[in-house]
């Protein structure tokens, strides 16, 4: 355990309750070590980082007064190609469990619950399970079926081929036919139906070449059906073991009471080592273009149809200093129509809208990408020259410090709103989970004062550090890629005869009998799509009762006062030293007929200038 120096009461008393939970000579708490204890004051919590030693899983505990708990289990697990693995096993694992073998475990508590957040993510390379309750007995019924969920999916082939996909006998037609079915098969096409998701998918090729990163967590449907059930029980074995998992438990429930939940899954398991990381991607040697295509309607107007990006790839974010600047950097190029960089694109006129704007720092390696949608064929260069003119620009001749300073205020009111949202539990984990999956302290995020302060401090002795961040990660750096793509009123039927043709090639492949065994094992998954969960299965999930729920309504009080005819209502809570202030005005007096238009000429106020100010000096403020 870290020695602690002057502790402050707030620190002393957790640390009194701390030691009460171990016994004389006992150096474990339910099988965990401490790494790392420390109250930070940025949250307002005390925050303990855990080994599981027999695991080797990690638990992060922030303990606060907030009665909004939540839980969230993470894996590392990355997309080795473009089969979609990580993504159906996210889905898979929460359709039953040892302890709890109902098919629809997922839906069958969100509908008893009184859940606050209920969800899981697939990230490019980790796999989230977040849950939140303002019930202390809801939650943990919540947590206790995730960690089962984890831990000791079922992972049937039923539920592989339902949720992932599988080959469905057509026998309304003759001779039957074969298609591909799922539930992720059918969403990635969805998904890849607009041009958003095609431009996301080949910036994520054309950046990450080398390294896993450049393929689909979620899946292409090209190559879903790659996956086999084999390969995705390993998967799970592989990298859902306890020594790739980080627990977080965050709220004002007792310590002891979450080690020994946890304890009670990880036991069963032996540490192992488990490699979950990506490799870097090598810098490039000089910049590359990449030109494709994406789908539209036949009969569209293709003339202002094509789309391109200007990308790039950053460093590793293990400087936080530079991590920061970035993020200040992006603020200060695309935060606000009148932001200098936004401003140059779209007054350029080589485009109609924004994209993909700005930082994406979801990996371990970051990213940086900015581009157009609405553009003419061949603009992708003008598109570029313009990008890169505007940034040698600001370089050269140096950032206006005002609109620095306001991109610096605004990144620490954002940063301080994190104590103070309904949600502080899903707002802390979203700062913490990302380094840490990716190897780093989970502490160091949550003292983003000390990280801001530096920024500043840096700024202070370099005023130039925000135009060498764009002279040496953007105008030097060779590792940039732009991304054209064109309208093609042929993609989707070019997508369909290829599918096509590789289902009448395997068809063809089938003997009588294998067509015959395709057709048996689609009744058996139809009849256990169809079969409901029997009394005792739906028996095993945990319920509340109507004796668990609290009668009590939390008020939150307001003091009423007037001044100058004005009414004021006052309302004095914990906001993490910031001032909130909304303003209401009476509308009886505008004709019904106008009011429809209210909210947009509620967003004009803000939006467009005033008359001795336009936009971009109010931008800065």
């Amino acid at each position: 355990m870290i020695e602690q120096q002057g502790q402050t009461p707030e620190e002393d008393q957790s640390q009194q309750q701390f030691n009460s939970m171990r016994g004389p000579g006992v150096n474990l708490v339910h099988g965990f070590e401490v790494l790392r204890r420390e109250y930070i004051k940025d949250i307002n919590a005390e925050v303990t980082h855990y080994r599981h030693v027999k695991s080797g899983a990690e638990l992060l505990s922030v303990q606060t007064d907030d009665d909004n708990k939540t839980f969230a289990a993470g894996f590392g697990t990355p997309p080795f190609s473009h089969n979609g693995l990580p993504h159906i096993l996210e889905h898979t694992v929460l359709t039953g469990s040892q302890r709890y073998p109902v098919k629809d475990p997922f839906m069958a508590m969100s509908k008893s619950s009184l859940n606050t957040f209920l969800n899981a993510m697939t990230y490019p390379d980790f796999t989230l399970y977040p849950v939140s309750s303002m019930n202390e007995k809801d939650y943990y019924n919540l947590v206790d079926v995730y960690m089962d969920a984890v831990f000791n999916p079922l992972l049937r082939e039923e539920s592989f081929q339902q949720e992932g996909w599988h080959y469905a006998v057509d026998e309304s037609v003759n001779p039957a036919s074969v298609r591909y079915g799922g539930v992720v098969f059918n969403e990635m096409k969805g998904y890849f139906s607009t041009p958003s998701s095609h431009m996301y998918l080949q910036i994520e090729r054309a950046l990450f070449p080398d390294t896993d990163y450049g393929n689909s967590s979620g899946g292409d449907p090209r190559h879903i059906p790659e996956l086999n059930f084999k390969e995705f029980v390993d998967f799970h074995k592989t990298y859902y073991h306890p020594s790739n998992a980080k627990l977080y438990f965050f709220g004002n429930d007792a310590e002891d009471k979450r080690l020994a939940k946890a304890d009670e899954f990880l036991q069963a398991f032996d540490a192992t080592p488990v490699d979950s990381r990506i490799p870097l991607q090598p810098a490039f040697a000089a910049p590359r273009v990449v030109e494709e295509q994406y789908p539209v309607a036949k009969g569209d107007d293709l003339t202002e149809k094509h789309l391109s990006t200007v990308n790039w790839l950053l460093p590793e974010a293990n400087d936080q200093v530079r991590s920061v600047g970035f993020q200040i950097l992006q603020s200060v190029l695309l935060g606000s129509e009148g932001a200098p960089l936004y401003k140059s694109l779209i007054e350029s006129g080589i485009g109609s809208a924004l994209i993909t704007g700005g930082l994406q720092s979801y990996r371990r390696q970051w990213s940086f990408s900015v581009g157009l949608d609405g553009m003419k064929e061949d603009t992708g260069a003008d598109l570029e020259r313009c990008v890169l003119e505007t940034l040698e620009e600001l370089a050269r001749d140096g950032i206006d410090s005002d609109l620095i300073d306001a991109a610096v205020h605004q990144f620490e009111l954002e940063l301080r709103k994190y104590a103070t949202r309904a949600d502080q539990g899903m707002q802390v984990l979203e700062m913490v989970i990302e380094g840490w999956l990716h190897g780093e302290e989970p502490f160091e995020e949550l003292h983003w004062e000390k990280a801001l302060t530096a920024f500043k401090d840096e700024l202070q002795s370099n005023p130039r550090y925000v135009e060498e961040l764009i002279e040496t990660y953007f105008l030097e750096n060779q590792s940039r890629v732009r991304v054209d793509l064109t309208p093609d009123p042929d993609f989707e039927d070019s997508r369909r005869q290829e599918e096509a043709a590789t289902l009448k090639q395997f068809q063809d492949s089938l003997s009588p009998q294998e067509l015959a065994d395709l057709t048996k094992k689609q009744s058996a998954r139809e009849l256990f799509q169809k079969t409901p969960d029997t009394a005792s299965q739906l028996a095993t999930l945990p319920r509340l009762e109507r004796s668990d729920l609290n009668p009590d309504i939390t008020e939150y009080g307001a003091t009423e006062t007037l001044d100058g005819g004005i009414r004021f209502l006052t309302h004095d809570i914990e906001t993490n030293g910031l001032t909130f202030q909304s303003l209401s005005l009476p509308v009886e007096s505008i004709p019904r007929a106008l009011l429809p238009y209210m909210k947009l000429y509620a967003r004009c106020l803000t939006q467009l200038g005033l008359e001795h100010e336009d936009y971009s000096d109010l931008a800065k403020r």
